[in-house]
This record gives C-alpha cells, structure tokens and sequence, in this order.
C-alpha cells in the first residue's frame, strides 16, 4: 500500500458568488466621496445620511484618506 499525496491544483477553491464585486475599489469610492463632501464644510453627521454610512466610519475614512 503506497499512499501518494494529491497535490491541489492552483486555482481550485470556492468560487467567488460575486466576481464582479470588489470591496476596495468600492471602498475608496467612498473615501472619495466623503473626502469631497467634508471639504465642501459638511459635518460628519451630514455626510453620513448622505451617504448611509456611520459618522463614526466616515470619520475613519476621513483619517485615512489624510
């Protein structure tokens, strides 16, 4: 009885559900967004409900983006 390992083959794995979806991209668009929206002297507050967002998340955008 040998025992032989399989190799797996590059690329197998789970699919995506949503190859088209890509989470960084959509992410800086929303940095974007904000970033545009805060220079035009919005509150965090404001541009959170214009964008559906926590004030809390666009206030972290806001300092990653500098």
């Amino acid at each position: 009885m040998s025992k032989m390992k399989r190799t797996r083959k590059p690329g197998g794995g789970r699919k995506k559900l949503k190859p088209e979806y890509d989470a960084g991209k959509n992410l800086k668009e929303q940095m974007e967004s904000a970033v545009a929206l805060y220079n035009s002297e919005m509150s965090l507050q404001a541009i959170g409900d214009a964008l559906n967002l926590n004030p809390i998340k666009v206030r972290g955008q806001q300092q990653a983006a500098g």
